[in-house]
């Protein structure tokens, strides 16, 4: 079985307890907390290695989380861990969020401009976004900058891209130039 359906499928488990004993939220906090510590290589090296023993991961994580996440989220990780699983427990994470945003009704967009955008701007965008009716109701905009895109922006919403920047419509300019359609052919 591959990693992602692993991923989607303990983390749906997860999703359906935590929304059985009305702790979705809390839960969806301690993701955001997991997130953030998986962001330490030595933490993912550590759940990855198989010289250390499943109890020695369980003890560490328990020490760095007490006080911090959940009994249902702790004892989540305990059942991971006990499974062999516990390298997954980042991928999980993130199938977390995705299902979490998907019961919420919540689209997460992406954009990367040359320049920060004002909240005008995005406002604007938000709106024109919204009429498309590519997303759900709830749009969380999420913004990058790049200035290698030269002006304009990038938009990432689910699998879809679009780009608009100024850097995009070269590569395309360039890849034009140098099919050969324009060489007179005799």
């Amino acid at each position: 079985m591959s990693a992602e359906r692993i991923a989607q499928r303990y983390a749906k488990s997860l999703v359906d307890h935590a929304m059985s004993t009305s702790q979705i939220d809390t839960v969806k906090e301690d993701m955001s907390t997991l997130a953030t510590m998986f962001g330490h290589r030595e933490l993912s090296l550590m759940l990855k290695s198989p010289i250390i023993s499943a109890d020695k991961k369980k003890s560490v994580l328990s020490s760095i989380l007490h006080g911090k996440v959940s009994e249902v989220t702790s004892k989540f990780i305990d059942i991971l861990i006990s499974k062999g699983r516990e390298s997954s427990l980042p991928a999980v994470v993130t199938a977390f969020d995705q299902q979490y945003n998907e019961l919420k009704r919540r689209s997460i967009v992406k954009v990367t401009s040359a320049a920060p955008l004002d909240d005008a701007r995005l406002a604007e965008l938000k709106a024109k976004i919204l009429q498309s009716g590519v997303t759900h109701p709830d749009i969380q905009i999420e913004t990058t900058i790049d200035q290698d895109l030269i002006g304009g922006f990038v938009l990432d919403i689910a699998d879809t891209q679009y780009d608009a920047s100024v850097r995009g419509k070269l590569d395309k300019l360039r890849s034009t130039f140098t099919d050969d359609s324009f060489q007179k052919k005799f």
